[in-house]
Parts: structure tokens; sequence; C-alpha cells
């Protein structure tokens, strides 16, 4: 989630992971992961994650997904 932004001055908006709630900017690592209802054309949810908890995700949906 964004924690501070900034309009003026070309600054710097600061987020915040929405897991580990770690203070990030854009040079961090800053991933962002959408949940998409398709039968709405809807975003549901928008999460802001840092690296580590992005790679923790991703190897649980990976992990749930039968190939």
């Amino acid at each position: 989630m964004i924690k501070t932004k900034y309009y003026y001055n070309k600054g710097k908006t600061i987020y915040e992971c929405d897991r580990c709630h770690k203070l990030l900017e854009k040079e961090d690592g800053l991933y962002r992961i959408s949940i998409y209802n398709m039968a709405r054309n809807k975003t549901v949810k928008t999460l802001h994650l840092c690296k580590r908890c992005t790679q923790i995700s991703l190897a649980i949906i990976n992990k749930g997904v039968k190939k």
C-alpha cells in the first residue's frame, strides 16, 4: 500500500509491503500482484510486495498448480 505519496518536485513515493510491512521505494524492488475477476472485468485486489514476499507468494502459487 502507499505509505507516503509525493506530488511535487519529482519526489519518490514510499510504499509499504502488504505482507511484512517493510518500507519500500521504487529502486528497492517493488512488485505489484493484482487479482483480476474475469467475469466482472474488474481488479479485485492489488498487493504491493517486497522481493522476498513475492518469491514466497509465487512459490505457494506454483506449488498449488497441478501440471
